[in-house]
């Protein structure tokens, strides 16, 4: 998909930038009347992806369409793992439950143009829940050798 085609995928899903993290974003209305959870589409494109963050919630990404994604995942002691997501591939995750608490990002593998994913977070997304990873992170998580690549 080249950027103008692009550009008009993020305009016919009516999609906004997601500031600080990253991508861009619209609520899903129809289903976010739930005090359960919420629910949100999200797009990550080669300029702007999923920064390293995390929320006291937990995520379940499912890829809808798109290109190769991967998805790094960091708890508190500083293991590690990388995940692939792809709705069309059999070597890739379609879905990623990130529990509350883990530092997770998510970009597209070098040479995707796109991804677009539904997230479900439970509880309800709240801002008071994002915490955005800093440079701070580099050094407590120095065994991670491609931390920096999912910093903003």
């Amino acid at each position: 998909m080249n950027q103008e085609n692009l550009d008009d995928l993020i305009r016919r899903l009516h999609l906004e930038p997601l500031e600080g993290e990253g991508g861009y974003f619209i609520v899903d209305k129809e289903i976010n009347i739930s005090k359960e959870f919420s629910q949100i589409y999200y797009l990550i494109s080669a300029e702007s992806f999923s920064h390293l963050h995390k929320l006291s919630s937990t995520e379940i990404w499912t890829c809808v369409d798109g290109d190769l994604s991967e998805q790094l995942l960091i708890n508190e002691k500083g293991d590690y793992n990388i995940k692939n997501l792809s709705n069309n591939r059999i070597d890739a995750s379609i879905s990623s439950i990130v529990e509350k608490n883990i530092w997770q990002g998510t970009k597209l593998v070098k040479g995707g143009t796109w991804a677009l994913f539904s997230i479900t977070v439970i509880p309800p997304y709240k801002e008071e829940s994002y915490t955005e990873a800093t440079d701070i992170l580099i050094e407590k998580f120095s065994n991670c050798p491609i931390l920096k690549e999912f910093l903003n």
